[in-house]
Protein backbone atom coordinates (compact mmCIF):
# COMPACT_ATOMS: atom_id res chain seq x y z
CA UNK A 1 0.00 0.00 0.00
CA UNK A 2 1.07 3.67 -0.88
CA UNK A 3 1.45 6.17 1.90
CA UNK A 4 -1.13 8.09 -0.20
CA UNK A 5 -3.79 5.64 -0.23
CA UNK A 6 -2.85 4.53 3.59
CA UNK A 7 -3.36 8.17 4.55
CA UNK A 8 -6.37 7.91 2.48
CA UNK A 9 -7.70 5.25 3.70
CA UNK A 10 -7.05 6.02 7.35
CA UNK A 11 -9.29 9.38 7.23
CA UNK A 12 -11.86 7.18 5.41
CA UNK A 13 -11.66 4.88 8.52
CA UNK A 14 -12.27 7.68 11.24
CA UNK A 15 -14.87 9.34 9.41
CA UNK A 16 -16.87 5.83 9.27
CA UNK A 17 -16.11 5.16 12.49
CA UNK A 18 -17.38 9.27 13.38
CA UNK A 19 -20.78 8.47 11.62
CA UNK A 20 -21.19 4.62 12.74
CA UNK A 21 -20.97 6.27 16.80
CA UNK A 22 -23.26 9.23 15.83
CA UNK A 23 -25.80 6.72 14.53
CA UNK A 24 -26.29 5.07 16.94
CA UNK A 25 -26.35 7.75 19.24
CA UNK A 26 -29.17 9.00 17.80
CA UNK A 27 -31.10 5.19 17.58
CA UNK A 28 -30.75 4.89 13.78
CA UNK A 29 -28.27 2.03 14.13
CA UNK A 30 -28.02 -0.99 16.89
CA UNK A 31 -24.47 -1.41 17.15
CA UNK A 32 -23.16 -2.88 20.18
CA UNK A 33 -21.34 -0.38 22.55
CA UNK A 34 -18.28 -3.10 22.96
CA UNK A 35 -17.88 -2.76 18.75
CA UNK A 36 -17.55 1.03 18.56
CA UNK A 37 -15.17 0.29 21.10
CA UNK A 38 -13.07 -2.27 19.82
CA UNK A 39 -12.93 -0.25 16.66
CA UNK A 40 -12.01 2.79 17.76
CA UNK A 41 -9.22 0.93 20.15
CA UNK A 42 -8.02 -0.61 16.87
CA UNK A 43 -7.93 2.94 15.01
CA UNK A 44 -5.91 4.30 17.82
CA UNK A 45 -3.16 1.06 17.33
CA UNK A 46 -2.76 1.71 13.77
CA UNK A 47 -2.31 5.86 14.19
CA UNK A 48 0.15 5.26 17.23
CA UNK A 49 1.88 2.85 14.78
CA UNK A 50 2.05 5.44 11.47
CA UNK A 51 2.75 8.36 13.78
CA UNK A 52 5.74 6.32 15.82
CA UNK A 53 7.13 2.85 14.12
CA UNK A 54 9.04 4.70 10.50
CA UNK A 55 8.98 0.75 9.24
CA UNK A 56 4.90 0.74 9.79
CA UNK A 57 4.88 3.18 6.37
CA UNK A 58 1.16 4.34 6.22
CA UNK A 59 1.70 7.68 5.72
CA UNK A 60 5.27 7.42 4.55
CA UNK A 61 8.26 5.85 4.31
CA UNK A 62 11.36 7.47 5.35
CA UNK A 63 15.42 6.14 5.02
CA UNK A 64 15.91 4.28 7.67
CA UNK A 65 19.57 2.65 6.70
CA UNK A 66 21.79 2.97 3.91
CA UNK A 67 24.18 0.59 2.29
CA UNK A 68 25.95 -1.86 4.51
CA UNK A 69 28.54 -2.88 2.19
CA UNK A 70 31.18 -0.06 3.30
CA UNK A 71 31.30 -0.42 6.75
CA UNK A 72 30.11 2.95 7.63
CA UNK A 73 26.96 3.98 10.04
CA UNK A 74 25.54 7.87 9.86
CA UNK A 75 25.32 9.51 13.62
CA UNK A 76 23.30 11.38 13.81
CA UNK A 77 22.06 14.57 16.17
CA UNK A 78 18.67 16.10 16.84
CA UNK A 79 17.00 19.05 18.52
CA UNK A 80 20.22 21.34 18.14
CA UNK A 81 22.08 23.79 17.46
CA UNK A 82 23.14 24.29 21.16
CA UNK A 83 26.20 27.02 21.45
CA UNK A 84 27.38 24.90 24.20
CA UNK A 85 26.82 21.61 23.41
CA UNK A 86 27.44 21.36 19.91
CA UNK A 87 31.14 22.38 19.49
CA UNK A 88 31.79 19.40 22.38
CA UNK A 89 30.26 17.43 19.87
CA UNK A 90 31.76 18.72 16.34
CA UNK A 91 35.59 18.23 18.71
CA UNK A 92 34.88 14.84 19.48
CA UNK A 93 34.16 14.03 16.02
CA UNK A 94 37.48 15.92 14.08
CA UNK A 95 39.82 14.91 17.12
CA UNK A 96 38.47 11.07 16.09
CA UNK A 97 38.40 11.55 12.18
CA UNK A 98 34.43 11.14 12.36
CA UNK A 99 31.43 12.87 10.74
CA UNK A 100 27.91 13.69 11.21
CA UNK A 101 24.80 15.10 10.42
CA UNK A 102 22.98 17.61 12.62
CA UNK A 103 19.50 18.08 12.17
CA UNK A 104 18.49 21.44 13.71
CA UNK A 105 15.27 23.42 14.80
CA UNK A 106 15.26 26.78 12.19
CA UNK A 107 14.80 29.47 15.10
CA UNK A 108 17.80 28.23 17.18
CA UNK A 109 19.74 28.05 14.11
CA UNK A 110 19.11 31.67 13.34
CA UNK A 111 19.84 32.03 17.08
CA UNK A 112 23.20 30.81 16.69
CA UNK A 113 24.34 30.96 12.96
CA UNK A 114 28.18 30.44 14.19
CA UNK A 115 27.50 27.12 15.63
CA UNK A 116 25.66 26.03 11.94
CA UNK A 117 29.35 27.57 10.16
CA UNK A 118 30.90 25.28 12.49
CA UNK A 119 29.09 22.09 11.92
CA UNK A 120 30.13 22.73 8.33
CA UNK A 121 33.79 23.91 8.54
CA UNK A 122 34.05 20.05 10.41
CA UNK A 123 32.73 18.72 7.34
CA UNK A 124 29.44 17.64 8.85
CA UNK A 125 26.03 18.38 7.05
CA UNK A 126 22.79 19.62 8.53
CA UNK A 127 19.35 18.61 8.41
CA UNK A 128 16.11 20.13 8.83
CA UNK A 129 14.03 19.38 12.11
CA UNK A 130 11.19 22.25 11.16
CA UNK A 131 11.09 25.59 12.52
CA UNK A 132 9.69 25.53 15.69
CA UNK A 133 9.87 21.49 16.41
CA UNK A 134 6.33 21.20 18.08
CA UNK A 135 4.78 18.32 19.71
CA UNK A 136 1.57 19.48 17.52
CA UNK A 137 3.58 19.13 13.95
CA UNK A 138 1.83 15.38 12.89
CA UNK A 139 -1.63 17.41 13.54
CA UNK A 140 -0.49 20.08 11.32
CA UNK A 141 -2.01 20.73 7.25
CA UNK A 142 -0.01 20.59 3.91
CA UNK A 143 -0.04 23.94 3.76
CA UNK A 144 1.44 24.78 7.22
CA UNK A 145 3.58 21.64 7.15
CA UNK A 146 5.40 22.85 3.88
CA UNK A 147 5.81 26.51 5.55
CA UNK A 148 7.22 25.13 8.43
CA UNK A 149 10.12 23.46 6.79
CA UNK A 150 10.38 26.16 4.19
CA UNK A 151 11.25 28.64 6.86
CA UNK A 152 13.55 26.25 8.92
CA UNK A 153 15.37 25.91 5.53
CA UNK A 154 15.33 29.85 4.83
CA UNK A 155 17.57 29.88 8.65
CA UNK A 156 19.78 27.49 8.01
CA UNK A 157 21.00 28.55 3.90
CA UNK A 158 20.53 32.51 6.23
CA UNK A 159 23.05 31.08 8.75
CA UNK A 160 25.35 29.30 6.26
CA UNK A 161 24.66 29.53 3.22
CA UNK A 162 24.01 27.58 0.28
CA UNK A 163 25.99 24.95 1.59
CA UNK A 164 23.92 24.26 4.58
CA UNK A 165 20.55 23.73 2.66
CA UNK A 166 19.71 20.40 3.65
CA UNK A 167 18.82 17.33 2.06
CA UNK A 168 16.99 15.60 4.64
CA UNK A 169 14.54 16.31 7.06
CA UNK A 170 13.47 14.44 10.03
CA UNK A 171 9.97 15.63 11.96
CA UNK A 172 10.24 16.51 15.79
CA UNK A 173 10.33 13.24 17.74
CA UNK A 174 10.22 11.43 14.92
CA UNK A 175 6.64 11.80 14.69
CA UNK A 176 5.42 10.87 11.15
CA UNK A 177 1.95 12.93 10.51
CA UNK A 178 -0.18 11.92 7.69
CA UNK A 179 0.72 14.90 5.85
CA UNK A 180 4.67 14.81 6.48
CA UNK A 181 6.03 13.14 3.67
CA UNK A 182 3.78 15.02 0.98
CA UNK A 183 4.91 18.06 2.49
CA UNK A 184 8.88 17.02 2.90
CA UNK A 185 8.53 16.26 -0.80
CA UNK A 186 6.61 19.54 -1.67
CA UNK A 187 10.10 21.58 -0.33
CA UNK A 188 12.61 19.20 -1.81
CA UNK A 189 13.53 17.42 1.21
CA UNK A 190 14.00 13.49 2.00
CA UNK A 191 12.44 12.21 5.07
CA UNK A 192 14.77 10.52 7.59
CA UNK A 193 13.90 8.39 10.18
CA UNK A 194 16.59 6.21 11.90
CA UNK A 195 17.62 2.49 12.72
CA UNK A 196 18.42 2.58 16.48
CA UNK A 197 16.97 5.26 18.45
CA UNK A 198 19.69 5.94 21.65
CA UNK A 199 16.94 7.50 23.86
CA UNK A 200 19.37 9.73 25.50
CA UNK A 201 16.92 12.69 25.41
CA UNK A 202 13.74 10.38 26.88
CA UNK A 203 11.06 12.14 28.45
CA UNK A 204 12.12 9.49 31.63
CA UNK A 205 15.75 10.02 31.21
CA UNK A 206 17.62 6.25 30.95
CA UNK A 207 20.71 5.62 32.79
CA UNK A 208 24.15 6.34 30.64
CA UNK A 209 24.48 2.59 30.62
CA UNK A 210 21.20 1.83 29.28
CA UNK A 211 21.74 3.86 26.20
CA UNK A 212 25.06 2.88 25.31
CA UNK A 213 23.63 -0.72 25.02
CA UNK A 214 20.50 0.79 22.80
CA UNK A 215 23.57 2.37 20.71
CA UNK A 216 25.92 -1.02 21.11
CA UNK A 217 22.60 -3.12 19.60
CA UNK A 218 21.68 -0.72 17.01
CA UNK A 219 25.54 -0.64 15.64
CA UNK A 220 25.39 -2.25 12.30
CA UNK A 221 27.14 -1.50 9.32
CA UNK A 222 24.33 1.05 6.88
CA UNK A 223 22.46 2.00 10.60
CA UNK A 224 21.71 5.62 11.12
CA UNK A 225 21.67 6.43 14.64
CA UNK A 226 19.82 9.22 16.33
CA UNK A 227 21.12 11.02 19.12
CA UNK A 228 20.70 14.82 20.80
CA UNK A 229 23.30 17.81 20.72
CA UNK A 230 20.07 19.76 22.09
CA UNK A 231 17.24 19.66 24.96
CA UNK A 232 14.10 20.56 24.35
CA UNK A 233 12.66 19.66 28.15
CA UNK A 234 13.75 22.64 29.78
CA UNK A 235 16.01 22.36 32.90
CA UNK A 236 18.26 19.61 30.89
CA UNK A 237 21.52 19.89 29.56
CA UNK A 238 21.83 18.52 26.19
CA UNK A 239 23.42 14.66 26.39
CA UNK A 240 25.52 14.62 23.94
CA UNK A 241 28.63 15.63 25.37
CA UNK A 242 28.24 13.23 27.91
CA UNK A 243 28.02 10.28 25.74
CA UNK A 244 30.04 11.05 22.67
CA UNK A 245 32.88 9.81 23.48
CA UNK A 246 31.74 6.67 24.56
CA UNK A 247 29.71 6.40 21.70
CA UNK A 248 32.92 6.99 18.97
CA UNK A 249 34.45 3.83 21.35
CA UNK A 250 31.67 1.63 20.35
CA UNK A 251 31.91 2.87 16.76
CA UNK A 252 35.99 2.11 16.51
CA UNK A 253 35.22 -1.18 18.90
CA UNK A 254 33.26 -2.81 15.47
CA UNK A 255 35.86 -1.46 12.80
CA UNK A 256 33.07 1.47 11.52
CA UNK A 257 32.97 4.90 10.97
CA UNK A 258 30.43 7.44 11.24
CA UNK A 259 29.85 9.94 8.28
CA UNK A 260 26.90 12.03 7.09
CA UNK A 261 23.96 10.83 5.99
CA UNK A 262 24.95 12.34 2.27
CA UNK A 263 27.99 10.09 2.13
CA UNK A 264 26.23 6.70 3.82
CA UNK A 265 23.85 7.58 0.61
CA UNK A 266 26.17 7.96 -2.06
CA UNK A 267 24.09 11.35 -2.39
CA UNK A 268 25.61 14.41 -4.33
CA UNK A 269 26.89 17.27 -2.58
CA UNK A 270 25.33 19.46 -4.40
CA UNK A 271 22.11 21.90 -2.86
CA UNK A 272 18.74 19.96 -2.66
CA UNK A 273 15.88 21.53 -5.30
CA UNK A 274 14.94 24.85 -3.78
CA UNK A 275 11.41 25.47 -2.56
CA UNK A 276 10.56 27.55 -5.90
CA UNK A 277 11.56 24.37 -7.72
CA UNK A 278 9.80 21.85 -6.26
CA UNK A 279 6.45 23.98 -7.14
Amino acid sequence: MSPAVGRIGFHLAAVALAALAALRLAGIVHVAAWVLGAAALGLALVLFAALYLPWFGLFGRPLRRGPAALGLVARTFDDGPDAAATPVVLAALQRRGHRATFFVIGTQAAAAPEVIRAILAAGCTVGNHTHRHSWLTPCYGPGRLREELERATAALVAAGGEAARPRFVRPPVGLLGPYFAPAAAAAGLRLVACSGRAGDASLWPLARERVLRRVARALQPGAIIALHDGAEVRGRSAPAPALIEAVLDLVEAKGLRSVTLEELCATSPGPSPSPAAAR
